[in-house]
């Protein structure tokens, strides 16, 4: 029986045609294992860039209670990021159900842009 101490001993094993053996197939589950509990930890655990993002959005809910309705940019200034950044939190704001978005102009300008206003409860 061949045991495998890595992958690349395992993946050279089948590339030579190395009969399927309960140790290969063993080693392949322990292999998918692995991977599913590495993928597991990465859905469940936010990156420091997520966390961030986090305290960023229930800051601007907060600002967004005390100032009314805003626009991507007006945001930005604020929190002096940029207007992507913000419009990008924004549609998660949106897509969680916590934010409105439409379409008009805001603060003078010349053109419709979004415009973000709070969910009434």
């Amino acid at each position: 029986m061949a045991t495998f101490k890595t992958n690349r001993e395992f993946f050279n094993a089948i590339v030579n045609g190395t009969e399927i053996t309960t140790d290969m197939v063993d080693f392949a589950k322990s292999a998918i294992e692995k991977m599913d509990s590495k993928n597991k930890n990465r859905r469940e655990t936010m990156t420091k860039g997520q966390e961030a993002n986090e305290v960023m959005k229930s800051d601007i809910l907060t600002y967004m209670e005390e100032n009314g309705k805003q626009s991507a940019k007006s945001l930005a200034d604020y929190y002096e990021v940029s207007t992507q950044k913000i419009s990008a939190l924004m549609k998660q704001l949106a897509d969680s159900g916590k934010v409105i978005i439409t379409r008009d102009k805001f603060e003078g300008s010349s053109s419709k842009v979004n415009v973000y206003s709070l969910v009434e409860s």
